[in-house]
């Protein structure tokens, strides 16, 4: 397989309780791009936002790069979680967070821990839903520009793609792609199909 140089990725989840959908956007330096993802039964939204991570480091685990790739995600908590390397300190208090509750969606956690260490990549928040009317639009887009600069319009359709690549699964135009099983009673993520999704 040749590798082409990527420029960014962007992630994305979509939906609530029920079918939640997940994608990764692909852009490579000379503009073409590649788009894969998934869905997942009985989930949630922030559940497909880390599927959405775990889905792009899959991808450069697979196609390693020279240099860190910037990963761009809208879950300001899945970015904070990866940057400020949340699992070392709950696997210090036995998986409880600070408030003392079990911390959710373990499995996916734990999966983002192991490619994080084995990929190089740097992780972004990225205002989401710039496409919105009003307010909600202009204020997503000024967020980003004034974190982004010049490279806006790009981190935009980026987002919006793997919106829209997200909202296939969630409206259940595709069928899911991975199942979790488990393993001595421990979640044991399968490996994620990460077959690139047909056109629209």
């Amino acid at each position: 397989m040749v590798n082409h140089p990527i420029q960014a990725i962007y992630t994305d989840g979509s939906g609530n309780l029920g079918l939640c959908g997940y994608a990764a956007v692909v852009r490579f330096i000379d503009g073409n791009t590649i788009e894969f993802g998934g869905c997942e039964a009985s989930s949630t939204n922030h559940r497909a936002e880390l599927l959405g991570l775990i889905v792009a480091l899959e991808y450069l685990r697979d196609c390693p790069q020279p240099t860190s790739v910037p990963i761009f995600s809208d879950s300001q908590s899945a970015v904070d979680g990866l940057n400020q390397d949340w699992v070392a300190n709950w696997q210090q208090h036995n998986w409880f967070n600070s408030k003392g509750k079990p911390v959710g969606n373990r499995d996916l956690w734990e999966w983002l821990e192991t490619l994080r260490c084995s990929v190089p990549a740097t992780f972004y928040h990225l205002r989401g839903h710039t496409d919105a009317r009003g307010k909600k639009g202009r204020d997503a887009l000024a967020k980003n520009r004034s974190r982004f600069g010049a490279d806006t319009e790009l981190h935009n359709q980026g987002n919006l793609a793997a919106d829209k690549a997200a909202d296939r699964f969630r409206l259940g135009k595709m069928a899911p792609t991975h199942q979790w099983g488990q393993v001595d009673n421990k979640p044991q993520p399968a490996r994620l199909i990460i077959n690139p999704l047909p056109k629209w």
